[in-house]
């Protein structure tokens, strides 16, 4: 709880990362004006950095002015009973240091309570992880269904999905169609490599490879893809561009049980699914491009 004083700069709320390189970072806490009005201050500063942030107005929930240079980005979000989560976000120049600051900015009297502060790589903020004076790794997030609980067709089929990455890595699944009993030789993958910068589904029946298309994404950080599948007859398409088909061999489907998002088999996909469509059926080249468009 900051109880403000009337002096600026109290109640000082700080830590301290070392970033390496250029680098995208968003601080976030929750902040509810327990009496009074008042601003408060949040800003990311150090050596690695200008120093960015914003005056926050904790009593009307508002935005009042840049602290510093403009932010990236801010967020001011409600989550009921006079609790709201705000955020800033800015880029590093280079390595250095780089800390987290809460301010009172308020003239004595005003009192805030606030809770959840975290700072991690990335645009935007992402659900709170309580720590206790150590660093986290998020868990992935890994989800997953039994083909058997919706309308899945074993035989023919189309997946659309619309996806944005967070960090460059090396292949990272957007999404597994497998058989849980032997995930690595009977499944239908959709990767995307960042490195690359390619968007890839690679099927294998049996641990025969059925399909294996590649298609590059100059800068890749979001896109939509669209994979459909019936026996001798796989194509791919990503952002309403050329339909990549398979033309070796007669490949076929194979049988799965789990259909599986943002994982697999193993290199979960560091980034977010934002929407997802399946047909039990083959979609023609031609809509397969509208859906990606």
């Amino acid at each position: 709880r900051i109880s403000a004083n009337g002096l600026s700069g109290s109640g000082v709320y700080e830590f301290v990362a070392n970033p390496t390189g250029v680098a995208t970072y968003t601080f976030s806490v929750f902040i509810r004006a327990v009496s009074n009005a008042g601003n408060i201050r949040l800003r990311l500063e150090g050596s690695s950095l200008t120093n960015s942030g914003i005056i926050y107005d904790a009593h009307n929930a508002a935005f009042v002015s840049n602290q510093g240079a403009a932010p990236d980005a801010y967020t001011i979000e409600d989550f009921g009973n006079d609790i709201y989560r705000v955020s800033v976000t800015a880029t590093t120049t280079g390595a250095g240091t780089l800390g987290c600051v809460i301010y009172d900015w308020s003239t004595a009297g005003a009192v805030f309570d606030i809770y959840g502060a975290q700072l991690e790589a990335g645009s935007f903020p992402t659900s709170y992880i309580p720590t206790s004076g150590n660093q986290k790794t998020r868990d992935p997030d890994l989800a997953s269904i039994p083909v058997s609980a919706f309308g899945y067709n074993q035989t023919a089929g189309t997946v659309v999905v619309e996806v944005d990455n967070i960090k460059a890595d090396t292949s990272q699944r957007v999404l597994s169609i497998n058989n849980s009993a032997n995930s690595v030789n009977d499944r239908i993958d959709l990767l995307n490599n960042a490195n690359s910068e390619n968007v890839m589904n690679y099927t294998l029946d049996g641990g025969s490879l059925q399909a294996d298309h590649t298609v590059s994404v100059v800068g890749l950080t979001s896109f939509t893809v669209a994979a459909a599948f019936a026996p001798d007859d796989y194509s791919m398409c990503v952002n309403g561009g050329t339909v990549v088909a398979e033309t070796d061999g007669t490949p076929t489907v194979p049988t799965v049980d789990t259909f599986r998002l943002g994982g697999g088999v193993s290199s979960p996909l560091n980034g977010h699914i934002k929407s997802l469509k399946y047909y039990p059926r083959r979609l023609t080249d031609a809509q397969l491009q509208e859906l990606t468009a």
